[in-house]
């Protein structure tokens, strides 16, 4: 299992429940991003700094040979934001099945 840039591992969850995560209005474009050609998975990243404002937003990004990151080691090593308050750390990744 990855590590993240914190010290806790990312977890790996089911299709369901990376859905689950995100809000039901934005689930159908999760979908399509998972199923296009190319795509081996998603990661998820949320901002785990408890005195930010921020706190608990989360972003999906894909992964895959035809993909900016291309494989979830190269995905699970970044963090995103610019700012300490802003940072983004994977928390969870889902490995497509097929």
């Amino acid at each position: 299992m990855p590590k993240n840039s914190v010290g806790g591992e990312v977890e790996q969850v089911s299709k369901d429940h990376l859905l689950e995560m995100f809000d039901i209005s934005v689930q159908d474009k999760l979908l399509s991003n998972l199923n296009r050609a190319g795509v081996r998975g998603m990661v998820v990243f949320e901002v785990l700094q408890m005195d930010s404002s921020c706190f608990g937003n989360r972003s999906a990004y894909i992964f895959g040979p035809s993909c900016t990151y291309r494989t979830l080691d190269e995905m699970c090593a970044i963090r995103l934001g610019d700012v300490p308050s802003r940072f983004m750390y994977p928390t969870h990744y889902y490995l497509r099945e097929d």
